[in-house]
């Protein structure tokens, strides 16, 4: 009986070592795992950082490209009425001179009858 006994807890003993190696090689494998885990967090967190700061200097950019491009805009809609105005400035000068020009012929037409006139006139 006192083998028995003794057997018992000898075998009892092993079974608990094995089961102790067993456990330690278990957590040796999820730490591991862990700190991969973690490792690879904290690299996701530094790409989305940067990311997020690509992001935030992109977003000024685009925001100052807008604010160029608006600024043309209203260039170019200044210039499309100085275009406007310079046209119709043009279209009166044009009409002024066709009437100054008539108005040239018709005094050279007048100038012409009154020499021929006088030249008729005894």
């Amino acid at each position: 009986m006192k083998n028995t006994v003794i057997w018992s807890a000898v075998l009892l003993m092993i079974a608990s070592i094995i089961l102790m190696l067993n456990a330690n090689k278990n957590i040796g494998h999820v730490q591991k795992n862990l700190d991969q885990e973690r490792y690879l967090r904290m690299v996701a967190e530094e790409k989305l950082e940067q990311a997020s700061g690509e992001m935030r200097a992109l977003q000024r950019g685009l925001s100052e490209s807008e604010k160029k491009i608006q600024g043309i805009h209203a260039i170019l809609a200044e210039g499309a009425t100085e275009k406007a105005v310079l046209k119709a400035e043009l279209e009166n000068i044009a009409r002024a001179k066709e009437e100054l020009e008539r108005k040239i012929a018709d005094l050279e037409g007048k100038a012409n009858m009154a020499a021929v006139a006088d030249s008729v006139v005894p």
